[in-house]
């Protein structure tokens, strides 16, 4: 900036003589100036006046404007102020940065006397606001590349930020999708009250846990677990959030959870064996046991015996004798076999137990302790009246109870028993097992017999085989038992037919309950996307229809801009009046309440009929539309109905076909039947979508990046109507890339009555529109070419230079080669929708223009829409159908932002 001719000093030493002030503030680091309603300096003084190298008062009776002209920022603010606003704003002037202060000054009348400026130099704060914006960028750097999950949320719960590993932890790649969220919504629904509970009193304290183990759910669904450190984050000394490191530990904790499971099924079996087992380290100290040890040595779990001696146990008496014993074994490396020893009981009884010990061993053979079983043999000395005893229990036991020999044959039977089975008391002991268990195999009675030799005790389910062919599920326990001399095992046997029977109505219903619960949940998903679709049906075309009556009003259309509205304006209102239709449709057969008006119709007319009607939608794709009727062949049928079943297959045919294809529509005579096709060249039904092609509320497109309009309903609707008139419609199997043929049939009538019915509407005027918006360009990106064509033409119309683009990609090729002033687009379009055009526009320099002001023009209308488009860096958020005179205004509020030269003025 160049320094100004010093022409005002005379009035400057006038103003330092009248002000007894001057002094005081020529020597503040500040600048402080005054300006008349012409923009001239009147005054200026402030030590900050040094650093743009000028002295107190040297510019007094300057234009401020014309010192200026090259600083763009300072002279729009000039104006501002000339115009009487009262504001502040931070301006760079050469290499220092200053925050003004304009304050005008009126008259009584409430003309503007003057302006009053105070200047401080803020070159050092916009400096470390820089400093801080690229730490900032360092910090998340540093974070995104991350091997573990890192967040930060607001103290209630909302993420605020995430890293890409903590993304990929809940099985997505876009951290965006997890903020503003609570944190909540990804931990697993029986723990979130506790979870949550406890980061309430964590943010009410500032105290937080460390390594909290939370399960949390996936992208997909599926669950997982894992570690979080938390910490307290401050500002200003006050506690506003957390954050804190994630680790996903799943695999830990399935490995833990399944060596944990391997030990308890490992205790289980331990603990259900008749045979009592414990093994010592190398001082005789209890290092495990099973529970029916523990109970002899008065525990009531094994755990209270770890740690301790024979010494400490109930067994003290003989803790010596047990004691030389285990040393004899793990000295000499040699097991010590089937030897009685005394016990005493905790309740004070003596037994006799046959004792087995072995050397207990490491992986590398070194001695490290001793195993030993034993069982108590106490029994046996009074074997005779136990045996009568079992015997009486036995013949009153509601339990089958069987005496089965090595060879399998059955040697005893009780009374309930031989209930269970049907068999006589002599019939039942001529059976064997094979006979009784039909999935039995008499070749692994061996193996069987030598397992309950070794184990004394087996437990299982099985089935067995009544006399009358009666088969029952069964649960079996067996002992192994010697007899006089010989080997039995003792099975007691319960009938659990019932039990069985609950188990499975058990299991009906939960799979009956999970398949309603998942029908549900679609039903649910296809209802919230279906009325995401209605509004953006609805919404789309009204916006063109809005739009071009506003035109027409305005008066300031040419003829063919006139004819071009109507056909446009009449068009949308066709397509808002057909989706009315299928919606009123679609509720009058979910009531049952479509009544069909029957004649006798000549089918090939109305085939051809409504074939033509699709002539110019054919030819403006370059499609060959082949039509083959048949005369003669009549239905007794609705004539309205029966024309929109075919209307749907022929416009779905033509929608879906590429240019340059080809749409057959045949007519043929059948077995009491007419028969309808409609076969397209297209790209075909997806396999994933053929089941439900005739559903309510389903397409086959995503609804951000659809091409086709429409809601799903068509072929649905189609359905019912051709079921209504007693006929069936066919799709045939599906070949991705090869079309799709759709065959409708229905019963023949005896004779052909056609008809048919049209109908037509007229535009209103609209007044004159002001150019408004002279020297703005702005680029509009709309798939709609209704939408996007009245758009352009209502900008224009206002005086805005215009450009208009189809898709996104388009859309930031012509931002590449014009950079407007405004830019206004669509998000939901093909291919790529308008927030990823924002963000490739947004990563631009602001020289290439980065941050051009931007309008999101949308039919998807929620509050979470809204959010979401300003989050994601518009200005404006437009719901679909736009308002002209709205658009307008935007337009003009977005160019002043940008900065236009020759922007909106004041009217």
């Amino acid at each position: 900036m160049k320094k100004p001719p010093k022409t005002g000093k005379k009035a400057a030493r006038r103003v330092r003589s009248a002000d007894p002030f001057a002094a005081i503030l020529a020597q503040a680091p500040v600048i402080i100036f005054g300006l008349d309603p012409q923009g001239r300096f009147t005054f200026s003084t402030g030590r900050g006046l040094a650093s743009l190298g000028l002295a107190s008062g040297e510019v007094v009776g300057r234009s401020a404007l014309e010192m200026y002209w090259d600083v763009p920022a300072v002279t729009a603010d000039l104006r501002r102020a000339l115009k009487g606003e009262d504001f502040s704003s931070v301006v760079q002037v050469g290499a220092l940065w200053f925050e003004t202060f304009y304050h005008p000054v009126f008259t009584a009348a409430g003309a503007l006397k003057s302006v009053v400026g105070l200047a401080f130099d803020v070159t050092a704060r916009q400096r470390v606001e820089a400093e801080l914006i690229q730490s900032e960028r360092r910090f998340r750097t540093v974070i995104d590349t991350m091997q573990e999950g890192f967040y930060l949320t607001d103290a209630q719960g909302r993420r605020l930020f995430v890293n890409k590993a903590l993304a990929r932890i809940y099985g997505g790649e876009k951290p965006a999708d997890l903020l503003g969220k609570s944190f909540l919504d990804r931990v697993v629904p029986e723990m979130r009250e506790e979870v949550w509970k406890r980061f309430l009193e964590s943010m009410r304290t500032g105290a937080f846990p460390r390594r909290v183990e939370v399960g949390f759910l996936r992208d997909d669904g599926s669950r997982g677990t894992m570690e979080l450190d938390p910490s307290p984050v401050y500002e200003d000394g006050r506690l506003v959030g957390a954050c804190g490191v994630v680790r996903d530990i799943t695999e830990r904790k399935q490995t833990e959870a399944q060596i944990r499971s391997a030990q308890e099924m490992l205790q289980l079996v331990l603990d259900n064996i008749p045979q009592r087992v414990f093994w010592k380290d190398l001082q005789s100290v209890y290092v495990g046991c099973n529970r029916p040890f523990a109970k002899d040595c008065g525990y009531e779990s094994p755990a209270e015996i770890v740690g301790k001696d024979d010494f400490a146990t109930a067994s003290s008496a003989n803790a010596e004798r047990y004691r030389t014993d285990d040393r004899q074994v793990m000295e000499s490396g040699q097991p010590k076999l089937n030897f009685e020893e005394p016990q005493i009981r905790a309740n004070g009884s003596r037994r006799v137990l046959r004792t087995n010990k072995v050397p207990l061993r490491d992986p590398d053979g070194k001695v490290i302790g001793v195993l030993g079983t034993y069982e108590d043999i106490t029994e046996r000395r009074d074997a005779e009246r136990a045996l009568r005893m079992m015997h009486f229990a036995m013949e009153h036991t509601s339990d089958a109870v069987m005496w089965v020999c090595a060879e399998g044959a059955i040697r005893y039977a009780n009374p309930a028993a031989c209930r269970q089975l049907g068999y006589g008391g002599d019939e039942i002991l001529k059976l064997t097992i094979a006979d009784l268990d039909p999935d039995y195999r008499i070749e692994d009675r061996p193996a069987q017999w030598r397992r309950i030799q070794q184990d004394g005790y087996l437990h299982f389910e099985a089935r067995h085989r009544a006399k009358d062919g009666r088969i029952f599920p069964v649960e079996v326990s067996v002992n192994h038992v010697r007899f006089e001399g010989e080997e039995f095992s003792v099975s007691f046997t319960r009938d659990i037919s019932e039990r069985k029977q609950a188990e499975a109505e058990r299991a009906r219903l939960l799979e009956f309950e999970q398949e309603a619960r998942a029908e549900a949940e679609a039903a649910s998903r296809a209802k919230d996307e279906f009325l995401a679709i209605v509004s953006h049906e609805l919404r789309t075309p009204m916006t063109a229809i809005l739009g071009w009556n506003w035109l027409l009003r305005s008066g300031d259309l040419s003829p063919r801009e006139r004819e071009r509205a109507l056909e446009v304006i009449e068009r949308n209102m066709q397509l808002q009046k057909q989706i009315i239709e299928d919606l009123l449709d679609i509720s009058s057969l979910a009531r049952k309440q479509l009544t069909l008006r029957r004649q006798v119709v000549d089918l090939g007319g109305m085939v051809a009929q409504a074939a033509a009607e699709f002539k110019s939608a054919a030819a403006a794709k370059s499609l060959r539309l082949l039509c083959e009727p048949v005369l003669g062949l009549s239905v007794d049928a609705d004539p309205q109905r029966l024309r929109q079943i075919f209307w749907n297959l022929i416009s779905n045919a033509v929608k879906f076909t590429p240019d340059g294809g080809a749409v057959t529509v045949r007519l043929r005579r059948g077995s009491g039947a007419a028969e309808v096709s409609v076969e397209d060249s297209g790209p075909g039904i997806s396999p994933e979508f053929y089941p439900h092609l005739f559903s309510m509320f389903q397409q086959q497109e995503e609804s951000l990046t659809r091409v086709h309009r429409g809601l799903g309903l068509g072929l649905a609707i189609v359905k019912h109507l051709v079921e209504l008139h007693g006929g069936t419609i066919t799709v045939a199997p599906p070949v991705p890339g090869r079309g799709a043929r759709l065959t409708v049939s229905l019963p023949l009538a005896a004779q052909p009555r056609p008809g048919g019915a049209s109908q037509a509407e007229g535009p209103d005027s609209a007044p004159h529109i002001p150019r408004l918006l002279q020297g703005v360009r702005v680029l509009v990106v709309e798939d709609d070419d209704d939408t996007r064509g009245m758009l352009l033409s209502a900008l224009a119309h206002c005086g805005a230079s215009v450009r208009g683009a189809a898709s996104a990609a388009e859309g930031f090729s012509l931002f590449s080669q014009d950079r407007p002033h405004v830019l206004i687009s669509d998000i939901a379009m093909p291919d790529e929708d308008g927030y990823s055009l924002l963000r490739r526009i947004r990563a631009l320099k602001p020289e290439e223009g980065g941050k051009v002001p931007a309008a999101a023009l949308t039919a998807y209308a929620t509050s979470e829409d809204r959010t979401k488009a300003l989050r994601a860096g518009f200005q404006i958020y437009l719901p679909k159908p736009v308002d002209p005179a709205e658009l307008v205004t935007v337009v003009r509020t977005l160019a002043g932002k940008s900065g236009v030269p020759g922007k909106p003025r004041r009217d």
